[in-house]
Parts: C-alpha cells; sequence; structure tokens
C-alpha cells in the first residue's frame, strides 16, 4: 500500500510538509471564527449586522489578495509569498489584543484575509510543484485532509481555551500554529520566478480570460465551492431545524468533517486510476443524493455529503496543474479568488431567504448548486475543453 512512495524525494516531503501544516494553521483560524463570534458579540457589545462585518471583510481582502498571489509569485517568488501569508497570519490575532473592541476585530480580519488568500494560493502551487506527477493527487488530498482535521478541532478547542484565556486572547492560538509552519518555510529550496511578462499577458489578455477550459472550471468551483461553505456553515442551524437538540446538530457538523478527511486520507492512501471527469461526477451526484435524503430520511445524511465532497477540491487541483503545468499560480490564484467572490454573493443571497422563507428551505439551493456544477462537469466534457 505504501511502497509506492519509497521512491519519492525527502524534498518532496518536505513540500508537502510545509503545505500541510500552512493549511492547518489556516484552517484552524477559519474555523474558529465561527465559535468565537458570539463572544465578540457580547465583550464588545456589537449588533450581529455590525458583528458580521468580522467575516465580511476578512472575505473581501482574501478575493484581492489571493487575486494578486500569482503577481507576487512572479515577482519575488512563492517562498516569499507563503513567508509574507504566514506573517500576516501569526499578526492577526494581535489586532483583538491590543484593541479588545469591534475595530480591533476588524483588523484581525483585515490581516486574516490577506494571510487566507495569499496562503491558500501558495500551498496549491506548492505542492503543484512537486517533482513526481504521478503521486499530486494523493498529495493533493494529503494536504486537504489537513482543513478538514482542523475543521474538527478549532471548535473545541474554542471551548477550551473559554475556560482557560481572556476571550479576545483566544485566537492567539493560531500564532502558535504558525510557528512551525514559519520555521521550516525558510529552509525550502527557493521557488524559480517566473517572468513578469509571461504573468501579465496570462493575467490581462482577454483571450486568456475568455479560454472555455479555465473558465469552466471557475465556474464549477464556484458553484461547488459555494455548495460546500453554504451547508457546512449552517449545518448546525438547518440539523436544530428537523427537531434535534443543539449538541446533536453539533455532533452532525463534527461527522461532515470527519467524512471529508475520510474520504481525503483514502484519496491519498490508495491510487485512484479513474480520471478526473468520474471522480468529480461521483461525487457531485452522491453529494446531491445524500442532501436529499438528508431532508427525506434523516438530517444524518447532510454529514454524509462531506464525505462525498472530500475529494473534490484536491482533484480539481490536481487537474489544473496538470492542463496548466507552467501557470498553475495563476490558475490558482484565478479560480480561488473568483469563485470566493461568488461564495461571498452566494452567502448574502441565503441569508437574505433564510429571512424570508426559513432556513430549511433556504438550503433547497445546495443541491441546486450540485446541479449547476454537474452541468458544468458534463457540458465540460462534451465539449472536451
Amino acid at each position: 500500500m505504501f511502497s509506492s512512495f519509497r521512491n519519492i524525494s525527502s524534498l518532496t516531503w518536505f513540500q508537502v510538509s510545509v503545505a500541510c501544516l500552512s493549511l492547518f494553521a489556516l484552517g484552524w483560524m477559519d474555523n474558529a471564527r465561527g465559535p468565537f463570534f458570539p463572544m465578540l458579540l457580547e465583550n464588545t457589545s456589537t449588533s450581529s449586522s455590525e458583528g458580521s462585518l468580522f467575516f465580511a471583510l476578512t472575505s473581501f481582502v482574501a478575493i484581492i489578495s489571493s487575486a494578486l498571489a500569482s503577481r507576487i509569485i512572479s515577482a519575488f517568488g512563492l517562498k516569499f509569498l507563503l513567508i509574507l501569508g504566514g506573517v500576516l497570519m501569526t499578526l492577526s490575532p494581535f489586532g483583538l489584543i491590543a484593541l479588545p473592541t469591534l475595530s480591533g476585530a476588524l483588523v484581525t480580519a483585515f490581516l486574516f484575509g490577506g494571510s487566507l488568500g495569499l496562503v491558500a494560493v501558495g500551498q496549491n502551487v506548492l505542492i503543484g510543484a512537486i517533482e513526481n506527477e504521478e503521486f499530486k493527487r494523493r498529495f493533493f488530498s494529503l494536504l486537504h485532509c489537513f482543513y478538514a482535521l482542523a475543521a474538527m478541532t478549532a471548535p473545541l478547542s474554542v471551548l477550551y481555551l473559554r475556560g482557560v484565556l481572556p476571550w479576545n486572547y483566544i485566537l492567539v492560538a493560531v500564532s502558535f500554529l504558525t510557528l512551525p509552519f514559519m520555521f521550516f518555510i525558510f529552509f525550502l529550496k527557493p521557488s524559480e520566478k517566473t517572468q513578469k511578462a509571461e504573468a501579465v499577458d496570462f493575467e490581462l489578455t482577454p483571450s486568456k480570460w475568455t479560454d472555455p477550459a479555465s473558465f469552466l472550471w471557475i465556474l464549477f468551483m464556484s458553484f461547488y465551492v459555494s455548495s460546500e461553505l453554504i451547508l457546512s456553515t449552517r449545518m448546525v442551524v438547518l440539523v436544530k431545524s428537523f427537531d434535534k437538540t443543539f449538541e446533536l446538530a453539533s455532533h452532525h457538523l463534527f461527522y461532515f468533517f470527519f467524512f471529508m478527511l475520510c474520504s481525503r486520507l483514502l484519496f491519498f492512501v490508495f491510487q485512484f486510476k479513474s480520471s478526473a471527469f468520474k471522480v468529480l461526477a461521483f461525487c457531485v451526484i452522491g453529494g446531491f443524493s445524500s442532501v436529499v435524503m438528508g431532508y427525506t430520511v434523516d438530517p444524518l445524511f447532510f454529514s454524509v455529503v462531506g464525505g462525498f465532497m472530500g475529494p473534490v477540491f484536491p482533484t480539481v487541483m490536481e487537474e489544473l496543474s496538470r492542463s496548466w503545468p507552467k501557470r498553475f499560480d495563476a490558475m490558482v490564484s484565478r479560480v480561488i479568488s473568483l469563485s470566493s467572490f461568488f461564495v461571498v454573493l452566494t452567502h448574502m443571497s441565503v441569508g437574505r431567504l433564510t429571512d424570508i422563507y426559513g432556513i430549511q428551505k433556504s438550503l433547497i439551493v445546495v443541491p441546486i448548486l450540485l446541479t449547476l456544477s454537474f452541468s458544468v462537469l458534463m457540458y465540460k466534457r462534451i465539449k472536451s475543453v
């Protein structure tokens, strides 16, 4: 099972380790904000609408920083990008420590948003640059296991730290999580800088922006990522609406990320020969079916969706690195920034629908988004672009 990994060089394992450490720290901070949010509102006497800026600002800055990531790599190299993202992530909690108010929270949100966009692009580019092409899908799966692991542990960590530290010091835990990442990154072999002219041409030439293959991947990821985030961020509220207790609903969210972790580990341990299309089609259809069964059979099937969604992001990253090996950084930057923008719009729309129709009816958006994802996938298959 693991004998095939013997030929992997120590340099490749080092690159993978740095990427995994960065995503765990990033994922912890990202998923700690949810359980931290009520404490922010309570201790700063802030309304929910004002406090929502804590999330909105992070998303907005992340869109900008991920869009700029490719240019930073082209100008200064991948190592510089990861160091910059790590520094911003490390410093982000200190906005609240220096100023335990909504203003301090917005400073934290701004800094973390900058690191979120940069590191999200950088860690995928780092895996895309490994020398063993046949192992890329497996290493992308391993990388994104650490996000699922962080999503499982962050809420529990916040609950523990709540009784140990002052409320505005809780997020400082991420500073310690970034220390291994920040230490090892200085030993990375500097990446080769791409030419500025090439990056500008790729980014700005109209024909590149309207390239059917890249556009369809952006469209697919926009629909898919929105469905995943809408379901996971509203899982507790959705399950509670089926007359379940808060504790049981929280367990459903834990199982969502547990199943996601298991499926990604499965794709790391075993080398599946199936094409990217077959993997993605299976995952989208399985996710759609599980959502429907969650509504009609038992809410536990909402958690099962995580298992089907797990392999999607790693598989898409592997496919992008194979299709655009020389400009993978620009493709990742474009896909993450534009899909993140779509996510923000979808979140706002679902929030409005929830106010009008309730959580159960509004989350019908999730199977609709999965249907759109599958439609894009089928169109891409038919057109072979």
